[in-house]
């Protein structure tokens, strides 16, 4: 069985005893080290012999430099020219001298430390050339044979470092391959242990879920039993206590609306001749609310006394022959038995005991335990229903997040299969 095998899992059945899901890394992240190291202490024999050749170059490049700078002008030469010349070569030989230099700086026993300096020698021969042209020109004239001799060294030095340019990219390139390599192995071990961490949130919000939904169901069920239990059938018995006595209520303010109705043509006589002027009457307001809305004058008249009143005159007037009514017998009957039975009283103190009996009852319906533990069921579930929702929306773009991550690990993993095969 090949290492890829072995990596990819390519295994007869009797062999996978790794658990589904499982990749090891480690094994090819060795290789690949291992095979960069390789690369890079075989091929330091070949820095090793560069610099060996170049060393000597440059000896003799800077040998060159030296003469230019004793070399002694012609005889027989223009003043103003031997004067330019002079003074392009200090400048010459100071930008030559760079390149030397460059050369002999240190670098470490390593491809990277020799990379930067190779590539700071290159750039510096480069830039000498550029910027000497001119110096070279009026050099020309006045020290031709000690110019072109540092500019012939500097050309050997300048082709030694070209022509083993092509070896070090080739070799840099292979080790940049590796180490591109290495980086697909720890992306693909960051998705794996990204995908871990998702699949635990994943196995998270599903017993988070789990355990919502079960909540949910034993406060419907309780929400359920609630409305069979006894706190419910005591609730119920006050609301029927309450409609008990609200009906009861109904009844005095029939009661007390058909007696004023029985009375309101005297009433309304009464009231025209308060009106009028001909009699003076004390909550004249309150009594005519009698004739327009009896039931609340009769609620508003304190101990019955403007009523009462009322009648007390009504009934002097009418015997007085004050007030004609054509039904004076009757109408004399009916305020005499209200008065002599003090009904409106005994109404009004009914209604009043009835009320607060009301008042009372919806006090204790609005506080009961069962509306509580009603309202407190329903916001659980209301409150469970909602973190469900945001639960499986959460669930679900975890799940896709997943898929996401099993699809990015695969190709990931062929990737790194077919890069592996080259190698």
């Amino acid at each position: 069985m090949s290492f890829l095998d072995w990596l990819f899992g390519r295994k007869k059945p009797e062999e996978m005893k790794e658990e589904k899901g499982e990749l090891d890394l480690e094994s090819p992240k060795a290789l690949i080290k291992k095979k960069i190291e390789e690369e890079k202490i075989s091929f330091f024999p070949r820095i090793e012999k560069f610099y060996s050749e170049l060393k000597p170059k440059n000896e003799q490049f800077e040998e060159s430099l030296e003469n230019l700078r004793k070399a002694n002008p012609p005889e027989k030469i223009d003043e103003q020219i031997l004067k330019i010349a002079m003074t392009s070569r200090e400048s010459f030989t100071a930008k030559m001298s760079a390149i030397s230099n460059a050369i002999k700086r240190d670098f470490s026993k390593d491809i990277e430390s020799f990379s930067d300096y190779y590539a700071t020698v290159d750039s510096t021969i480069n830039q000498a050339n550029k910027e000497t042209v001119k110096e070279f020109i009026s050099l020309d004239v006045a020290f031709k044979k000690e110019t072109h001799d540092v500019v012939n060294k500097m050309r050997e030095i300048k082709k030694h470092v070209e022509d083993f340019k092509d070896e070090l990219d080739e070799k840099k390139e292979k080790i940049e391959s590796l180490k591109k390599i290495l980086d697909d192995i720890r992306l693909l071990e960051e998705k794996i242990s990204k995908k871990s961490t998702n699949e635990k949130e994943i196995e998270k919000l599903k017993n988070e879920l789990e355990r919502r939904e079960k909540d949910k169901n034993d406060f419907e069920k309780e929400l359920e039993n609630l409305g069979q239990s006894d706190i419910w059938k005591s609730y119920i018995q006050l609301t029927k206590d309450k409609e008990a006595v609200e009906k009861d209520i109904r009844q005095i303010i029939e009661e007390v609306v058909d007696i004023f109705t029985s009375l309101n043509r005297v009433l309304k006589k009464f009231v025209q001749l308060i009106e009028s002027g001909a009699i003076n009457f004390k909550n004249k307001y309150l009594l005519k609310s009698y004739i327009e809305s009896p039931f609340d004058a009769f609620i508003q008249d304190t101990n019955m006394e403007t009523i009462n009143s009322a009648f007390t005159t009504i009934e002097e007037m009418i015997v007085n022959k004050k007030l004609i009514l054509d039904d004076k017998g009757e109408s004399l009957k009916i305020i005499n038995e209200l008065k002599s039975s003090k009904i409106l009283n005994k109404l009004s103190e009914k209604y009043s005991k009835e009320n607060e009996k009301t008042k009372n009852l919806k006090e204790q319906i609005e506080n009961h335990e069962y509306l509580k533990k009603k309202k407190e069921l329903e916001n659980n579930i209301s409150n469970l229903s909602r973190k469900i929702d945001e639960n499986k929306k959460e669930l679900e773009h975890q799940e896709k997040f997943n898929k996401n991550f099993e699809i990015e690990i695969q190709n990931l993993k062929e990737n790194l299969k077919n890069k592996l095969k080259e190698i």
